[in-house]
């Protein structure tokens, strides 16, 4: 390394000034051509070698911050292009082109095969962009990082929230992420931070919903994105996300609504051509979009331009992903790609999933999920900085493990969690003590034995906590409701290290596992362990709790669901009943409960010598929809 020879050569030179000086600080006669000679020519190496070194990071990186375009210049473009609004069905079809392979010369193409320098961080602080700004990937985020031990760096909300129809627009006039004061800020704290997790839909395209709609086919914008994210991955430890586009459209945003939504997903999930070897390619993946395995268009009730603009939206992150993956695989770079609400069956995502894993290669990996993968960097940071792989163990009951985990799904169950434990570097065991056991509650084979799966679980992890064996757990029945009310009655639940069942089964996997390794390593590896980590984590745990099992499973977001219809006119008043709601007693799984189990509860405090430690009182507050809608809520969480 170039740097290092020129530190050496200064050195040097500070050397033979004191020698010559005798301490003194000044030079003596005798010695002083002697020493001008000396100093001239280490000199002369130092100016070559500077010179030596900036020709290096020349070459190795032609990108120039000031080549990044400015959004200002493309931005209105870029904003027509992806407007989606819903058309009439008397629309024409748009001409489109046969688009062009995104290959780039192999001459941009960084060397795989080298170590990249990277300089470990001096402290626990991470530069984090969302997805966007739904309380599964801030709030569940920030305390996850907490726990953890980790200062999570984030910037303001309004340049990555999103909006949906009806609702103000951000500061930047749009409804979706500040892409390019996004990008400012990741050059602003590239000083202050050496770890970074970052969303590809946001840094691309303001966002998850707008990565669903955004359809530009100039992307001069993007691609000068992604070679600054290239160039900062270069001496930084970089975890990107991204996503497989989902199906569907999103309702409430441009206009669609749960119609577009079905008809959309439906045209999804037409089975395509399969492509292999040689022909897949992304200029086959998307030549074959409207097709079916017949070579025939397929039928739709749609109109032909919001299908068109539909495609035009897959083809454009099918087009970004590859171009990153092109250039940006590097040692010290790791992918996780989420396919968005999938199905089991061959459909439009089938060629792109193989296409991207192919790409991957081993730099990162591809799983059913979305919402849990701003966890799943964070947990992967985690791993990574204690340089130790986890010896895990997976225990199911219910006997489906094997089968679909739900309609969103693309694969398996087990092949899911599998996927997500990996990508975690855990080595998976069936035979030694693990560090950590994995208590997964499948669909039931035969729902008159649910109870006596659910009895079996709740047993396994009473035993593992009395035996000091850290455990989490996976809801992945279908939000069934059997397992929660076990839980509340007859565990300890301060005492696991992750749960989950929220949403889709591979969110609550990722939002699991990724709470419960970045506690372990942080508990197991760490040379002190704070009181502010213990926060963290009650209020991770708290979160999950209260939010999966009594506001989804305890049918919580379904109360009064007619005051929402005033929401913008009185918030205020909104929010209160909200609060209300959530801290009666008058529903399953009530969040008084929850709070009772853990406020009379315990927490494992240490595992570098196993210690544990009362709760205290967990009190909660402020209870509000962010997004305007009852499948986003959040809450204000005090811990004394």
């Amino acid at each position: 390394m170039k740097l290092k020879k020129v530190l050496i050569m200064i050195i040097t030179i500070t050397l033979l000034l004191s020698s010559c000086s005798g301490g003194s600080g000044n030079i003596s006669s005798a010695g002083n051509d002697s020493m001008n000679e000396s100093v001239e020519s280490i000199m002369e190496n130092i100016m070559e070698s500077v010179a030596e070194s900036n020709a290096a990071s020349d070459a190795e990186s032609n990108i120039d911050e000031s080549d990044v375009p400015d959004v200002s210049q493309v931005e209105s473009e870029t904003e027509s292009q992806s407007d989606t609004s819903k058309p009439s069905d008397t629309s024409k079809p748009n001409e489109t082109s046969k688009p062009s392979d995104t290959s780039v010369p192999e001459t941009s193409t960084p060397d795989e095969t080298s170590q990249p320098d990277i300089v470990e961080a001096p402290n626990n602080k991470v530069a984090y962009i969302p997805l966007d700004n739904r309380p599964v990937n801030v709030d569940r985020v920030i305390y996850q990082a907490k726990s953890g031990g980790l200062e999570l760096i984030i910037p303001e909300e309004d340049l990555f929230a999103t909006q949906l129809d009806n609702r103000k627009t951000n500061l930047n006039g749009t409804k979706y992420g500040d892409r390019q004061a996004l990008l400012n800020w990741l050059k602003s704290v590239d000083d202050e931070c050496d770890y970074f997790v970052i969303s590809l839909d946001q840094m691309l395209s303001g966002g998850l919903v707008t990565s669903r709609s955004m359809n530009n086919e100039d992307m001069m914008f993007e691609y000068g994105i992604i070679d600054y994210l290239i160039k900062l991955s270069k001496n930084n430890k970089v975890y990107f996300f991204d996503t497989v586009m989902r199906l569907a459209s999103t309702v409430d945003f441009n206009g669609y609504t749960i119609t577009e939504y079905n008809a959309l997903r439906s045209y999804g999930k037409v089975a395509r051509k399969l492509l292999s070897g040689s022909e897949l390619t992304v200029e086959n993946i998307i030549s074959g979009y409207k097709n079916g395995t017949d070579g025939k268009p397929i039928n739709s009730s749609l109109s032909n331009t919001v299908i068109d603009n539909y495609l035009k939206a897959r083809a454009r992150k099918l087009k970004l992903i590859d171009y990153l993956l092109t250039l940006g695989k590097q040692l010290n770079t790791y992918y996780f790609i989420g396919i968005d609400d999938s199905s089991p069956e061959n459909t439009i995502q089938t060629n792109e999933i193989n296409y991207i894993k192919q790409k991957l290669g081993s730099t990162g990996t591809i799983f059913a999920g979305t919402d849990e993968l701003g966890m799943m960097g964070v947990a992967k940071l985690s791993v990574e900085k204690c340089n130790k792989a986890i010896k895990v163990a997976v225990k199911y009951f219910g006997a489906l493990e094997n089968t679909a985990a739900d309609a969103f799904d693309n694969g398996t169950l087990k092949g899911n969690v599998t996927a997500h434990l990996t990508s975690l570097n855990a080595d998976i065991i069936t035979s030694v003590t693990p560090d950590i056991e994995v208590l997964v509650l499948t669909k039931p084979s035969n729902s008159a034995y649910i109870g006596t799966y659910v009895d079996n679980l709740v047993a396994r992890l009473n035993e593992n906590i009395a035996e000091k064996l850290p455990t989490v757990v996976i809801d992945a029945s279908g939000q069934l409701g059997n397992l929660q009310p076990k839980l509340i009655s007859s565990v300890d639940m301060g005492m696991l290290l992750g749960y989950s069942s929220w949403n889709t089964v591979g969110n609550a996997i990722g939002i699991a596992l990724g709470q419960g390794f970045a506690r372990y390593t942080y508990l197991k590896y760490s040379d002190e362990i704070t009181s502010e980590s213990h926060e963290g984590f009650l209020k991770s745990m708290t979160f999950a709790y209260v939010k999966d099992m009594s506001y989804i499973i305890g049918r919580g977001r379904y109360a009064d669901m007619g005051s929402l219809s005033y929401y913008l006119a009185n918030e205020a008043a909104v929010n209160k009943n909200i609060t209300s709601w959530m801290m009666s007693t008058d529903y399953n799984l009530n969040t008084v409960s929850i709070l009772h189990n853990l406020n009379n509860g315990h927490l494992i405090s240490d595992l570098n010598g196993y210690k544990q430690q009362a709760i205290g009182t967990i009190s909660l507050d402020k209870f509000r929809l962010p997004w305007y809608r009852t499948f986003e809520m959040t809450f204000e969480i005090t811990i004394k």
